[in-house]
C-alpha cells in the first residue's frame, strides 16, 4: 500500500513536471526571433531530407518550402501542444481531486486555449514573428487530440477498475 502510495506522487510530480516543461518549451520557442526559429526548424527539415535521402530521393526547392511549413505546423504547433495537452490534463487529474471527469477536461482545455493566444501574443512582440489566428486554431486541434486521447484513456481504466 505504501509503494502504491509513493509511485503516485512519483507519477503526479512527473506529469506536473512534463507539463510545466511544455508549457516553458511553448513560450520559449515563441520568443525567439525568426531567424533563431527558422535553425530550429531546420534541424529537423534537415533530418527528414536526410532520411529521404537514404531512399535516393532530393526535394527540389518548393518541396523543401512544404517539407519546412509542414515541420513547423506539424512538429512545432500542433505535436508539442498535443504532449502538453496531454500532460496538463494528466496533471490535474493527478493533482485535483474532483468527482467529475469532464471538470478536468474543462481544467485542461482552458490552460491549452490561453496558452495557444498567449504564445501567439508573444509572437507580436518578436522580430520578424507574427501572431497568426491559424496557429492558434492548429495548436488547439494539437492539444485537443492529446486531451481527448488522455481523457478516454483514463475513463476507460478507470471503467475497468469499477466492474
Amino acid at each position: 500500500m505504501m509503494k502504491q502510495a509513493s509511485q503516485n506522487k512519483v507519477l503526479r510530480y512527473g506529469w506536473l513536471t512534463l507539463f510545466l516543461l511544455t508549457t516553458a518549451l511553448i513560450i520559449y520557442f515563441a520568443a525567439q526571433p525568426a531567424s533563431i526559429s527558422s535553425e530550429q526548424s531546420g534541424f529537423f527539415v534537415n533530418t527528414i531530407v536526410g532520411i529521404l535521402s537514404w531512399f535516393g530521393y532530393v526535394p527540389s526547392d518548393p518541396e523543401l518550402a512544404n517539407i519546412a511549413y509542414l515541420v513547423r505546423k506539424l512538429i512545432g504547433h500542433f505535436g508539442l501542444f498535443m504532449a502538453n495537452g496531454l500532460f496538463g490534463y494528466m496533471a490535474a487529474f493527478g493533482w485535483l481531486k474532483l468527482k467529475q471527469s469532464w471538470k478536468y477536461l474543462l481544467i485542461s482545455i482552458t490552460a491549452s486555449i490561453l496558452l495557444a493566444i498567449g504564445s501567439e501574443t508573444i509572437q507580436l512582440f518578436v522580430s520578424g514573428r507574427a501572431g497568426a489566428f491559424d496557429d492558434v486554431m492548429i495548436n488547439m486541434a494539437g492539444a485537443m487530440v492529446g486531451i481527448t486521447f488522455v481523457y478516454w484513456l483514463t475513463n476507460r481504466i478507470q471503467g475497468v477498475k469499477k466492474i
